[in-house]
């Protein structure tokens, strides 16, 4: 007698994406059991459905100084900060459907994430989202779509996670659709794989007496029956099945850019922790859930990075997050940025007519340098614009050639591109085909987010210092590009 055959039908005969000793704990604990000796409990699922829904609430608000924000009536929260970051906690087994039990269980399920993404998306107060997760994974069924809407999503927000501490199996396919996916120290992520599990109870069944006798049509309509041996045939089917959802699962996380199907095929579902994760391409950057939050509050209000990241781990002495090595093809293009961020590019009245054009034409070399990455998903802001207007009229002014152009192709649009170019690993001969066809800044990101999930073993453009011929090469490469920014904006290339 099962007694509550859709927890059942939950739990056994189909493919599940999670950690391999969080479904033991489950399948051996208190609610497995109940379910395969029919024992029935008592439902107080409603009060204790508010009990959870409170719990939760109180811990968002415990973490972060932020409002709880409740999505369609109750299927999920997230907590919103002053700064318009949003707080979206992924924790728990992941199921598909939102019903008593995981409201009582406190899962989370990808109904309740579809809901939340839709609110933050649509909420104008909500500037960057941030995923909270703490999940070994759970059922494969609904996965693939929610992640697939993650990804999405980050053409319209700034989307990170935190693996806090540990996003296995389906929760690493939701936490490493972020565009950016980080984990603390000791933290782990992975097992990129799928498992099903099939109970044979013949045994049972002839020690308490009982016989069950399946009357049937079809070779394979019983295939997996609970009261019989898993014939060789339905063990195939069903190794076929999970088979087929690891590979889905391993296309899926070629879509997410950091590796590529083959490579998550060769992790054999593997778990890795914090460094290894992100030598191993699982994860971008080791850092605190605080830091990663600092971090993304600063990318939400337009500003330079956060150096608390940096500070806190320096006096902790773990490794310094979200750092990434200089090259002197990187300098050039700080040199840029710092340029036509003291250029009111977008209006023409800003520029003095009596000043001489030596002054207003400072070399790129005199500016403060730019203090750190910029995510390209927060561009077109209008923050930097912003920014350039408030500097003393003695630097912001700038030739009149600097105002917009009729084509409204600005130097700062341009700035803009090299920017992303140079996060996205792209070299500097692309940058200049972008900057010379003035594409807008949207495809610009459009095509360099198609080259990235076609990419595969793509060498970052910071990822070594460059050999001196080779150094040469790319800095050339940069002034080009650099100089043809430069003539966009009216500054005089020495």
């Amino acid at each position: 007698m099962i007694a509550y055959p859709h927890i059942a039908e939950r739990l056994f005969g189909h493919p599940h994406c999670i950690e391999p000793t969080a479904f033991r704990t489950i399948l051996e604990g208190p609610l497995a059991k109940r379910v395969l000796s029919g024992e029935l409990a008592e439902g107080r699922g409603g009060k204790k459905h508010k009990q959870q829904t409170k719990a939760a609430t109180s811990r968002l608000s415990a973490i972060v100084d932020c409002q709880p924000v409740i999505v369609a009536g109750g299927v999920a929260e997230f907590g919103l900060t002053e700064e318009g970051v949003a707080i979206l906690p992924v924790c728990g087994v992941l199921s598909r459907r939102f019903d008593w039990l995981t409201a009582l269980c406190g899962w989370t399920t990808y109904e309740g994430l579809s809901a939340a993404f839709d609110q933050m998306l649509a909420d104008s107060r909500v500037k960057a989202i941030l995923m909270d997760v703490e999940s070994p994974g759970g059922e494969a069924a609904g996965m693939l779509d929610i992640c697939d809407k993650i990804i999405a999503a980050r053409s319209a927000k700034p989307v990170w996670a935190v693996a806090n501490t540990f996003a296995a199996s389906a929760a690493y396919g939701v936490a490493g659709s972020a565009e950016r996916l980080l984990l603390p120290r000791l933290g782990q992520v992975g097992s990129i794989g799928a498992v099903i599990v099939h109970v044979d109870q013949s045994a049972y069944d002839q020690a308490v007496g009982d016989k069950y006798t399946a009357i049937y049509s079809g070779e394979r309509k019983i295939d997996g029956w609970a009261h019989a041996p898993l014939s060789d045939g339905a063990a195939k089917t069903l190794q076929a099945n999970v088979d087929n959802c690891r590979q889905q699962f391993c296309d899926l996380v070629d879509r997410q850019g950091r590796m590529t199907g083959s490579q998550a095929m060769k992790t054999e579902a593997g778990v890795a922790a914090d460094s290894t994760a992100v030598d191993g391409r699982y994860a971008d950057a080791v850092a605190t859930f605080e830091d990663a939050l600092a971090e993304l509050t600063d990318l939400a209000a337009g500003r330079s990075r956060s150096t608390s990241a940096a500070a806190s781990a320096g006096s902790t002495g773990g490794p310094q997050p979200m750092t990434t090595q200089t090259t002197a093809a990187e300098t050039d293009r700080n040199k840029l940025l710092s340029t036509t961020a003291l250029t009111p590019a977008t209006t023409g009245a800003a520029a003095t007519t009596d000043q001489p054009a030596a002054a207003a034409a400072a070399p790129a070399a005199e500016a403060p340098a730019d203090d750190g990455d910029k995510c390209p998903t927060c561009n077109g802001s209008g923050k930097k614009a912003q920014a350039a207007a408030a500097q003393p009229a003695s630097q912001a002014a700038a030739p009149a050639a600097a105002a917009t152009p009729a084509d409204g192709y600005t130097a700062e649009m341009a700035a803009e591109t090299l920017e992303l170019c140079a996060i996205a690993g792209v070299g500097a001969g692309e940058a200049r085909k972008f900057i010379t066809a003035k594409a807008p800044i949207e495809k610009v990101r459009a095509d360099l987010a198609a080259a990235k999930a076609n990419a595969s073993d793509a060498v970052s453009l910071n990822a070594a210092p460059p050999a001196s011929s080779t150094a040469q090469h790319a800095t050339a490469g940069w002034d080009a590009a650099i100089a043809q920014a430069n003539k966009l904006n009216g500054i005089p290339t020495k």
